[in-house]
């Protein structure tokens, strides 16, 4: 029952904003298990999700993409003849969550590419890519060009990377100048788009079961060391396929959740940070006055922080309204959890929010937070 009323809280407060209306993008690099090779898609991977788009890797005609072009997400998100990769349940984990924004999947991810392929003016001759690689710099430009794209959205809010196989030393790469390798690429990146605040960066490892891969992984342990920001997920327990180099669907599922809970962990260790706030920053409040009207009772709630502002919030019957906001302002609604119900912009200076159950509720603009509570 209390899911039933949750999921009307929801949609009630859908009807009354522009739903999602900030973008997080997340950009996903690495190769073929980034990409889902082998990883053939079922009805549940297949569920589109509003909520989650993708930047069109390619045109593809099954399923019917653009390249560079916003779409629905589903698999494959890279290239049109490859699976589920971590991406997808990555998205459809942090939807389950409650995650407040639209996510916006960037895939570069490359079969079969060494990461010299994303390093910024560097010569790497490799024939299989969306893009013509015919100079230094060739595949990092164009992914760069592709994350600019998408920034036209939103803010970048994490790198998912899974990439290693083709630089392990069985397979003729150097992992010893890897971990350095993978560094500048990020760098690079960050540098380039003038980011100045903390990204995760989160780097899955390869396959346990795998003696080349699993070789790799005490070098994808040394990332933390170099690239601020980096968590690392584990491949412990998860399957490979017949060909014994790429997972099973069924493990590239449990593979993108464990992305998920690790962005979502850093999210809340560093909510200080964020535009959310833990439930650990709100305390309960006794201090209230109760003004009298001919028609309804009204509840104002005094503010919880020391700073100044103009803003102001009561509630009426089953409705919030805010006066006095400035245009343009975050308006973030949550409950006494921290969980965002909504998260919209103020599109005029009087807002109201009609609620379908009674309790306290969160309101933050700004840096004020003031708390509300709903009888029925």
């Amino acid at each position: 029952m209390k899911k039933y009323y949750s999921m009307v809280l929801i949609l009630l407060l859908a009807s009354f904003t522009n739903a999602f209306a900030e973008w997080s993008i997340f950009l996903l690099i690495g190769q073929s298990n980034m990409a889902g090779m082998a990883a053939t898609p079922s009805s549940i991977d297949l569920e589109e999700l509003e909520q989650v788009r993708v930047l069109g890797f390619k045109d593809c005609s099954n399923p019917s993409r653009v390249y560079n072009e916003w779409d629905i997400a589903s698999p494959p998100l890279h290239n049109c003849t490859e699976g589920v990769g971590p991406g997808d349940w990555f998205a459809k984990t942090l939807v389950q969550e409650g995650y407040p924004d639209t996510i916006g999947l960037v895939p570069v991810a490359i079969s079969g590419a060494g990461i010299d392929l994303f390093r910024k003016g560097i010569s790497y001759s490799y024939n299989y890519t969306p893009f013509e690689n015919n100079r230094a710099g060739a595949g990092y430009d164009w992914m760069l060009t592709k994350l600019r794209k998408a920034l036209e959205k939103g803010s970048l809010k994490g790198i998912l990377f899974h990439q290693g196989e083709t630089d392990c030393s069985g397979w003729g790469g150097n992992p010893t100048t890897w971990v350095s390798r993978v560094e500048d690429v990020i760098s690079d990146i960050k540098a380039d788009l003038n980011i100045d605040y903390d990204l995760p960066f989160i780097a899955g490892h390869l396959s346990d079961t795998e003696n080349n891969f699993k070789q790799m992984n005490p070098y994808i342990d040394q990332l933390p060391s170099v690239i601020p920001n980096t968590l690392v997920v584990s491949s412990e327990g998860l399957s490979r396929g017949r060909d014994n180099i790429h997972f099973t669907t069924e493990s590239q599922r449990e593979f993108g959740k464990r992305y998920a809970n690790a962005f979502l962990n850093w999210q809340k260790e560093n909510s200080s940070s964020s535009t959310s706030i833990s439930s650990s920053s709100v305390t309960e409040s006794s201090s209230s006055e109760s003004i009298s009207s001919s028609s309804t009772e009204m509840m104002f709630v005094k503010s919880m922080d020391v700073e100044s502002s103009m803003w102001n919030a009561y509630v009426n019957g089953a409705t919030i309204q805010i006066e006095n906001i400035s245009i343009g302002s975050t308006i973030q609604l949550m409950d006494v959890q921290g969980n965002v119900l909504l998260k919209t912009k103020a599109s005029s200076k009087e807002n109201s929010f009609v609620m379908n159950r009674s309790g306290s509720f969160i309101l933050k603009v700004g840096n004020k937070i003031q708390q509300l509570n709903i009888k029925k």
